[in-house]
């Protein structure tokens, strides 16, 4: 199985979810700073329009596939990491990891609402996590700044991002200097929300992966 694929130009992991975990544990035991990000075909054809988004995805130290029509486009699908992804199993076994060995979480997102559901699920499924601080960019819409201050107050482990695109690739662009948690994991809310469920879900990834197939074909 090849480790790294070539998507548009575009350069990410391919790594099974057990390789990956190894990758994270070294990275945490380590205490350097360290990005992950989830890779969708959405953040992929958002890249090719915005140069801001397609440098914060260049400048992961990991990326984790999240959609098969990356795979199937790029044609590296196998049976297990077909199996990987379509189960969420990377986020499953790193919050299972997390929750192991009491990391400290923080959680930012883009609404207090969207934030709530988040915490009330992660503590639903991982009862010992350990979330030491969640914030809204709503409450904080000019003084970015506060938020990175709140973040580094809470001595954060883990920062999660669930913004939305492109405004998760910009504050990581802008502000990973300033992060003082060991590790950032940009996350899509789609697994919270559960928007890639159901007919409609399945016909924008049809429709994406058409348009990635076509962006492969004419690079």
């Amino acid at each position: 199985m090849i480790k790294k694929i070539d998507i548009a130009g575009i350069q990410l992991d391919n790594y099974t979810v057990r390789e990956m975990i190894l990758k994270l544990e070294k990275e945490l035991e380590e205490n350097t700073f360290c990005t992950i990000g989830e890779i969708s075909m959405k953040n992929i054809l958002l890249a090719k329009e915005d140069e801001r988004v397609r440098e914060a995805i260049d400048s992961l130290r990991y990326t984790i596939i999240v959609e098969n029509g990356i795979l199937e486009t790029a044609g590296q699908v196998t049976f297990q990491r077909k199996r990987e992804i379509e189960g969420n199993e990377f986020f499953f076994q790193f919050m299972k990891y997390l929750e192991r060995s009491e990391k400290k979480i923080f959680l930012l997102g883009e609404t207090e609402e969207r934030m709530q559901m988040v915490l009330d699920i992660l503590l639903e499924d991982y009862p010992k996590i350990k979330v030491v601080g969640m914030e809204a960019t709503e409450n904080c819409s000019v003084d970015w700044d506060a938020i990175i201050n709140e973040i580094n107050t809470a001595s954060a482990d883990v920062l999660i991002g669930l913004l939305p695109s492109p405004m998760q690739e910009y504050f990581l662009l802008d502000y990973r200097d300033k992060i003082s948690a060991s590790l950032w994991y940009g996350m899509e809310m789609g697994k919270f929300t559960g928007k890639r469920k159901g007919l409609r879900g399945k016909i924008q990834r049809v429709i994406r992966k058409k348009k990635l197939e076509k962006m492969v074909q004419s690079d």
